[in-house]
């Protein structure tokens, strides 16, 4: 791995993560500031944005393999390794002034190699070339760790002064809204789509009708009315986990689901039971009517296409085994670009062996599609495809 020293700014650093602190405190919920003081909220927020100690250049023994005589030439390649400690990377880092050109390193088995050429009269120089760099690069490397523990320091004063502003913001807005409660005019209802995850005075009935044709295998249908009202209402409850992602910022795939099935079960309730949505394994919701399932949905966290591929044959696809089964994908998408995991979401299940042709569907970031089933090529089921922005807090 080729390592470039001095090529970014420590200072742009710096300023970034004092907007992502700032970011930070002010997307967090008032009841994070019930009961914390401010040394411990500082202690707590730092940790998480402070910068960790910039590596140390140069630690030990310098070391260098045999000559390497360039044939027909003066010319002798000398390689020396530099040992160092801390994270390799972060020698890019400079503060103020570097120098130039910006020194090249290669990195490997825990060494910083650097090739010299000389002449073969210039070998006893080599000792000198040597240390001259090592002493001008230390010079910069010496810097940036000096600076980053005041900053670390900075950034817990910072963090003091954001927790007293939401403080006493905080106060002010409940003090606003007691004499506003005093008003005569009522508070008018959201109507942008999230109202659908709070739960009804009245559930929502879901009716599972009998197949138009008998069949052995299936007794009962989900409609499709009925299939997209249930994925409408998980988009918005997304909506609700973008918009409050310090919630749900630490949540994987399982305790993502778990919310996604307790707040359908809020909304719908079955003929049967109660409980209209099931938990299967870790990931699934079902609908299961006797021991058919017609609805199953499949939570996953992005890992990249050959995960969510995996995931598709090993679990969702090998679950839809019945006639007109409804099935739906639903993908998190955390660490930014997410409009290209949605174009690797939709490549990835498109060019699955069993998928059969596209569907049209109005969705933001998702597609429709019709699958045959892998145990009969000549029965197919409905496969939807979405994906959701869950960012994490920082």
């Amino acid at each position: 791995m080729q390592i470039t020293f001095f090529s970014d700014s420590l200072d742009d650093l710096f300023d970034e993560k004092r907007r992502q602190l700032i970011d930070y405190v002010a997307r967090l919920p008032e009841s994070h500031f019930e009961h914390i003081d401010q040394e411990q909220f500082s202690n707590l927020t730092v940790a998480k944005f402070a910068l960790p100690e910039m590596p140390a250049f140069a630690t030990g023994e310098i070391q260098r393999d045999e000559p390497r005589f360039r044939q027909g030439t003066d010319a002798v390649v000398m390689t020396v390794y530099i040992p160092f400690q801390g994270e390799s990377s972060h020698f890019r880092y400079y503060h103020h002034s570097r120098p130039v050109p910006c020194p090249v390193f290669e990195c490997k088995d825990g060494m910083l190699l650097k090739s010299y050429t000389l002449g073969k009269h210039e070998l006893h120089l080599l000792d000198e070339r040597v240390q001259q760099d090592v002493e001008r690069i230390q010079q910069f490397v010496q810097l940036a760790r000096e600076m980053v523990p005041r900053f670390n320091t900075m950034l817990h004063g910072l963090a003091g002064e954001r927790f007293k502003h939401r403080v006493y913001e905080i106060g002010e807005n409940r003090k606003a809204l007691a004499t506003i409660a005093k008003s005569r005019f009522t508070v008018r209802k959201r109507n942008d789509g999230a109202e659908q995850v709070l739960v009804p005075v009245k559930r929502k009935p879901i009716a599972l009708s009998k197949a138009l044709e008998p069949d052995a295998l299936q007794d009962y249908v989900l409609g499709m009315i009925e299939y997209n009202d249930i994925l409408s209402t998980i988009t918005s409850m997304a909506m609700v986990m973008e918009r409050t992602p310090s919630v749900f910022a630490t949540m994987n795939e399982e305790p993502l689901r778990t919310i996604l099935l307790v707040a359908l079960n809020g909304i719908y309730e079955g003929q049967a039971t109660g409980e209209t949505f099931n938990g299967h394994g870790k990931t699934d919701i079902l609908i299961r009517r006797g021991d058919r399932n017609v609805f199953i949905a499949e939570c996953l966290m992005w890992k990249g296409a050959a995960y969510l591929r995996n995931k598709l044959n090993d679990q969702l696809l090998q679950y839809a085994m019945w006639r007109d089964s409804k099935v739906a994908l639903i993908v998190f998408s955390r660490g930014g670009e997410f409009t290209h995991v949605v174009e690797r979401m939709k490549e990835t299940v498109r060019t699955h062996q069993q998928f059969v042709r596209d569907l049209e569907w109005k969705h933001e970031s998702g597609a429709r599609y019709v699958f045959r089933r892998h145990d009969d090529p000549q029965r197919f089921f409905v496969l939807s495809a979405m994906a959701f922005d869950v960012p994490d807090d920082g």
